[in-house]
């Protein structure tokens, strides 16, 4: 007996790790492993999408001292301050690596790592979700690789890579399908400590789960002590977080919610990701909302719907109910289908402000990938542990399923590694004659730009870090309480009261403010490559 299981155990670690390495094999096809290496920091800095933010607030987090505000900094977005946390430069990994700030090599990139941990994670847990409802192997394989394959990772790997962590909700996932287990408040307590250290917008989601877990304890008839217990684990541990990490500090979008939504079609809309289904058309700005599950998985799902039972629906349907009032939340107040509003409805505006928190709320949609697998998987294993002999059968279609789910993506994923297996420098860092800036930097300690071309205040902004001097601009998601002091003045208003700061260069870009420093301040202006300037000494 005791060796039997120790067979189990054996397979359930070769089949966990073959998972995980089915995720980062999958990743390295795609990324390359010259984009891993934190060494090459050419796609970070090149590659487009948000990863040149997050790049940067890495680079200036590490270079400032440690303070009592732990994630913050203030020689990016100087005088003011900003963090890694509105940089979205994944705090977790960021106070990480700053342990080793000083063994480390100037130019170092944990993104290429994190990425690559995160598709092994997503095989993983997927895995551990599948083998706890089926205890059949193959079928956990096939559902890792449905989880590994959704679009919406390899599209937030290209363009915002702290986003790719959808590990953290499987992890709620499988915490949820062990809500019986001792360790389930600990597992929970660890995965939202995890979330806050990565992106706050995976707090919601992990909450649906939680509360689908809650439901299940009511329905089985758990002491309410016990449920009220982890209730409060949960929103303690939320309230720690948000106060040591310093959350307190970081100000509400004041964009309005809803402004990123997502369409009703999301599902089945494959916004020029598919080899096989014709787009639907969208509102501007629903790109936040993308969620399409790929035609494997949607046929998948509506042939598990045949296995539906009166008795499954009579102890589900609360599932479903929850499922669909969360979904009003990506959503948002305006209820769109294709380019028609179905539904648009006010809300108070006190509501509004706090859930313009999440104005990107399109993305809290990406649970509903993950719940449709589960429920696909439920019902076909359950079905075939009752009808052994078509086991057989349902593996076959499974499989078939999945062929498909390659088959769809097949032109998607193609495009995602050519694209990354050919980022080069942009053109701006060749035009700019970076030795002679580097000149001038060594006899300043900030430096101050105006609006203008984003590209070239991203070259500027690699130099100042690369000189350690401070950067009075930062693309943050949003602000932060002035906990530093300081003000961040307009050049054009500095220009014309002369109250600037010693050792500073002033970049102009807008022809506004050049125009006004010509008037003002003859004589002191100087120009290279093209870029007029002047240093305040």
């Amino acid at each position: 007996m005791e060796e039997k299981k120790t067979i189990s155990t054996l397979r359930k670690i070769v089949l966990f790790s073959s998972c995980f390495l089915l995720g980062v094999l999958f990743f390295i096809t795609i990324f390359g492993v010259k984009n891993i290496n934190p060494l090459d920091t050419i796609w970070v800095k090149y590659g487009g999408g948000d990863n040149f933010q997050h790049y940067i607030g890495w680079r200036f987090f590490r270079e400032f001292p440690w303070t009592r505000y732990f994630l913050f900094m203030r020689n990016l977005n100087y005088p003011v301050g900003s963090s890694v946390i509105i940089t979205d430069s994944n705090p977790l990994l960021c106070a990480f690596f700053k342990l080793f700030r000083n063994v480390l090599p100037p130019e170092f990139q944990f993104n290429g790592i994190w990425l690559t941990l995160c598709f092994g994670l997503q095989g993983l847990f997927s895995a551990l979700i599948a083998f706890k409802i089926t205890e059949n192997s193959i079928f956990s394989i096939l559902f890792s690789a449905f989880a590994i394959l959704n679009p919406v990772i390899l599209q937030r790997a290209a363009i915002h890579d702290t986003l790719a962590a959808h590990w953290l909700i499987l992890f709620a996932i499988f915490n949820a399908i062990n809500w019986n287990k001792k360790w389930n408040s600990i597992a929970w307590i660890l995965n939202i400590i995890l979330v806050m250290m990565v992106h706050i917008y995976f707090l919601p989601m992990i909450g649906l789960i939680f509360l689908l877990q809650m439901i299940r304890m009511i329905q089985k008839q758990i002491a309410w002590w016990k449920i009220i217990e982890t209730c409060l684990f949960i929103i303690l541990t939320i309230f720690i977080c948000y106060f040591l990490l310093g959350y307190q500090y970081i100000q509400p979008e004041t964009t309005s919610f809803g402004e990123l939504s997502m369409n009703l079609n999301a599902f089945i809309n494959p916004d020029g990701n598919s080899s096989l289904l014709s787009d639907r058309p969208t509102f501007p700005l629903q790109y936040e909302g993308f969620n399409y599950w790929g035609l494997g998985l949607i046929c998948l799902f509506l042939l598990s719907l045949l296995f539906l039972s009166g008795k499954i629906i009579k102890n589900s349907w609360i599932y479903f109910v929850v499922c669909i009032i969360y979904l009003i939340i990506p959503l948002s107040n305006h209820i769109t289908w294709d380019n028609h509003v179905l539904l648009s409805f006010p809300l108070p505006e006190n509501i509004l402000s706090k859930l313009s928190i999440f104005r990107s709320s399109g993305r809290l949609s990406w649970p509903f990938y993950y719940l449709a697998l589960l429920t696909s998987f439920v019902l076909f294993s359950r079905y075939a542990k009752k009808n052994k002999k078509f086991r057989p059968i349902f593996t076959a279609i499974v499989t078939l399923c999945f062929v498909i789910q390659i088959i769809d993506f097949s032109d998607f994923i193609l495009s995602y590694q050519n694209r990354f297996h050919q980022i080069t420098d942009r053109e701006v860092a060749t035009q700019l004659s970076q030795d002679q800036w580097n000149d001038i930097f060594e006899n300043v300690e900030h430096l101050a730009i105006t609006e203008g071309d984003s590209k070239i205040i991203d070259a500027f902004a690699l130099m100042a870090i690369e000189n350690k001097i401070t950067f009075n601009r930062s693309a943050n998601a949003r602000g932060i309480k002035n906990i530093f002091g300081g003000e961040n003045i307009p050049i054009s208003e500095l220009i014309l009261t002369k109250k600037f700061e010693a050792k500073t260069i002033y970049i102009l870009l807008d022809q506004e403010t050049i125009s006004v420093a010509e008037k003002n301040w003859e004589g002191n202006i100087c120009e290279l490559d093209g870029i007029k300037y002047f240093i305040f000494p």
